[in-house]
Parts: structure tokens; sequence; C-alpha cells
């Protein structure tokens, strides 16, 4: 559970972020906390998400993961 503590205030920070955004363009902020709204120049995501097959599923869930560049039995045996 505390593995999803920074996920969670990564939320926190873009949440503030869009909120100061939207009140500087003039939109009522209570309004945009409880309803959300859009960015301008933003685009759809078109992800087909579990409706897709598999191979793609697969690879849309491993967008933006990043691996470390040493190898982890290297790593865990040098900090133990």
């Amino acid at each position: 559970m505390a593995l999803m503590i920074p996920f969670s205030m990564d939320e926190f920070v873009a949440m503030g972020q869009f909120l100061t955004y939207s009140h500087r363009k003039g939109k009522p902020f209570w309004r945009t906390f409880w309803t959300g709204g859009a960015m301008e120049g933003g685009s759809d995501d078109h992800a087909r998400g579990v409706l897709a097959a598999k191979s793609q599923m697969f690879s849309q869930s491993a967008r933006g993961v990043t691996f470390p560049r040493r190898s982890w039995p290297a790593s865990a045996s040098a900090s133990g």
C-alpha cells in the first residue's frame, strides 16, 4: 500500500496544476474541482484498452515503463 503513495502524490500535483490553470483561464474553481474539465489544445486518447487484442493491450500497458540501467541482482547484492 505504501508503494502507491508516490503515484497518488503525482496525481495531487497534476490536479493542483490543472486547477490553477483553469482558474487563471477564468473557469470557476469549485465547478472544475468537482466536475473536471479539458485542456485547450489537448487530444483524445484513442487507446482501446481491454477491448484491444492481447498483443496491443500488452504494448499499451508497457508505455512509459523504464528499467534501471544496472541489473537488479547486482544492485541487490551491492546493497546487502
